[in-house]
């Protein structure tokens, strides 16, 4: 019973920090401490966009004004945090910097040329993709998939938080780097990830090969992501992390836009 309720507490302060569901406030220590969760919040923002593009599909049929609503309900579900993150990690890489200059360029609150041009192209590409994958796949199969893609969105952050650095300041991500690096909870994390995916394609299996294909593409990103990171900053903090998340959501959209014509 106490072990449900901590679960719970952790779930719930995850689901605060993360999204914009009301679940109410919570301290930022159970989060970080319940960080190996991360992909049912993943699931749970997924179920909750799909659902929406879901039931949007039945009552709009043109694939513009989707596509548009969608990276609308993205950025309320999520409260704009990763993208943020994106923008901000963006910079970095265009300055051309690394250590401390590149941490400075980061935490400057304006946005430079080169975050601008990735935002933009983030927005594009996620426009591009979804315009297609509503004209392409069934309402179902798009629920089924965004799900995934959330899950794996997710995911890529624990990833990176596991393979990479904590911070070496009193940071916002410090604490869930360090708990995501604590063996039990890489072994919680892959137990409960494995299972989300295995659910998921269990709905669908006509889905399967190409589950295998995004998983194996979420995996590749995040080592590109954190070799990059380990040259560039040296340590993983929630810039980083937000990076992650959009690069992987990008990246798996582009992949299920390329590959929903074979299904």
């Amino acid at each position: 019973m106490e072990l449900g309720s901590k679960l719970i507490k952790e779930l719930r302060a995850l689901l605060s920090f993360l999204t914009i569901l009301p679940v109410g406030a919570t301290p930022l220590n159970d989060a970080a401490r319940g960080f190996y969760l991360v992909s049912i919040v993943g699931a749970v923002e997924g179920l909750t966009i799909g659902l929406t593009i879901y039931s949007l599909l039945h009552i709009i049929k043109d694939r513009c004004i989707l596509a548009a609503l969608y990276i609308a309900i993205h950025l309320i579900i999520t409260r704009g945090l990763h993208l943020d993150g994106f923008a901000d990690y963006c910079d970095a890489i265009g300055s051309l910097k690394h250590g401390a200059e590149a941490l400075e360029v980061m935490m400057d609150p304006r946005k430079g040329t080169f975050a601008i041009t990735l935002l933009f192209t983030n927005m594009i590409l996620t426009y591009v993709a979804v315009s297609n994958l509503v004209s392409t796949l069934s309402s179902t199969n798009i629920l089924i998939l965004l799900t995934l893609i959330y899950v794996l969105n997710a995911e890529a952050m624990y990833i990176l938080s596991a393979l990479g650095i904590p911070e070496p300041y009193a940071g916002l991500a410090k604490e869930f780097v360090e708990n995501a690096k604590k063996r039990a909870n890489i072994v919680k994390n892959i137990v409960i990830t494995m299972g989300i995916i295995f659910l998921i394609t269990t709905a669908s299996p006509q889905l399967k090969l190409l589950t295998t294909f995004i998983v194996l593409a979420t995996v590749i990103t995040c080592a590109v992501i954190a070799y990059d990171v380990a040259k560039r900053l040296g340590f993983v903090n929630g810039d980083v992390l937000g990076f992650c998340y959009e690069t992987v959501r990008v990246v798996n959209l582009v992949l299920v836009n390329v590959f929903s014509q074979y299904l």
